[in-house]
């Protein structure tokens, strides 16, 4: 019998905490790639919000963490990506989105669920709130 080519789709997760630097480790980066325009980036927060609401829903309170920083990681990026005239403002709301990391974050790694639960309805406001900037006509 001989052997046939099959196609394997693939998937990894690869967390690295590095402060300050890009790190590739085979084909991967760190942090990730931010999308190169406004409503896809945005997208890409509602995702990780998601993300952590399913970590909160299986009890892997440990894991939030990374998604979080996922998310402030965008953030830093975000405004330079707004429509010109609303970049002050989407500025403001990535800040204080990105402050919300040291306290999802403290929450999630106490266990407490209550407050991490808490912390991700704020984080869910500030992206009702981005989400307004979007355009209708982007793509």
């Amino acid at each position: 019998m001989l052997a046939q080519p099959v196609d394997i789709e693939f998937s990894a997760v690869i967390l690295l905490r590095v402060k300050g630097k890009t790190v590739n480790v085979k084909g991967f980066s760190y942090p990730p790639a931010v999308p190169n325009n406004y409503p896809d980036a945005v997208a890409r927060i509602a995702e990780h919000l998601k993300a952590i609401e399913d970590l909160i829903e299986a009890n892997e309170l440990s894991k939030v963490h990374g998604v979080a920083e996922k998310i402030s990681h965008v953030c830093k990026k975000l405004p330079e990506l707004a429509p010109e005239d609303d970049r002050a403002e989407i500025g403001k709301l990535c800040r204080e989105t990105i402050a919300l990391f040291s306290k999802i974050d403290e929450a999630a790694d106490n266990g407490r669920k209550a407050d991490t639960i808490k912390f991700l309805k704020v984080y869910n406001v500030k992206l009702s709130e981005l989400m307004k900037h979007v355009k209708e006509d982007h793509h």
